[in-house]
């Protein structure tokens, strides 16, 4: 048995590193609408966001689009700068955005591409975000919120529409605690879908 040397762990780690941020370049090269936020606000904009971590052909492939509807209402949990509601809003007839901490780009990137079908909504706390959402009428819901204090809150906030789209799947303990514990869950990367 042969041990690895640290030069060939540091070398595997790289070569790991230099796949996963090709994937996230080229998801930004292969969407007009994500190359052009790229092109008017930077690299960073994109920062912690599942927007790039092939969130349009995770829809496709785990066959959200079947829920997915142009006359279908979406909410998302976890707004950041609004990159993954502009996907969604390709889908859905609206999307109804919710986050606890305030961005200043997104409403100045909707406007930018001309989005007229996402509402971004910035709560003070938790409390307030369920208020909101028990108001409204939605078929479909993405979380990807504070996975560590608030994953089954959320959960539980939007299960009501039985279609339950999650990120960090596979990166996150406390969504993989949930999802393990779901029936109906296709898993694809670090996203995940439930069909109640």
């Amino acid at each position: 048995m042969s041990l690895i040397t640290s030069n060939e762990i540091y070398s595997m780690v790289n070569k790991s590193i230099e796949v996963e941020v090709q994937k996230r370049i080229d998801c930004i090269l292969n969407d007009p609408q994500l190359l052009k936020i790229h092109k008017k606000y930077g690299g960073l904009v994109f920062r912690r966001s599942s927007a790039i971590d092939w969130f349009e052909k995770f829809l496709i492939e785990a066959e959200v689009g079947s829920e997915c509807h142009p006359d279908k209402n979406c909410v998302e949990i976890g707004t950041r700068h609004g990159l993954t509601a502009i996907i969604l809003s390709r889908f859905f007839k609206h999307v109804y955005s919710f986050d606890i901490v305030d961005s200043n780009l997104k409403e100045r990137i909707v406007k930018y591409l001309n989005i007229e079908n996402i509402t971004y909504y910035t709560v003070e706390d938790n409390k307030e975000k369920a208020e909101i959402i028990k108001g409204l009428d939605f078929q479909c819901a993405y979380v990807d919120g504070d996975h560590e204090k608030d994953t089954l809150f959320d959960f539980r906030l939007v299960r009501k529409c039985k279609n339950v789209i999650f990120h960090e799947a596979v990166t996150n303990g406390e969504v993989k605690k949930l999802l393990a514990r779901l029936d109906n869950v296709c898993q694809i990367g670090n996203h995940a879908y439930w069909r109640g």
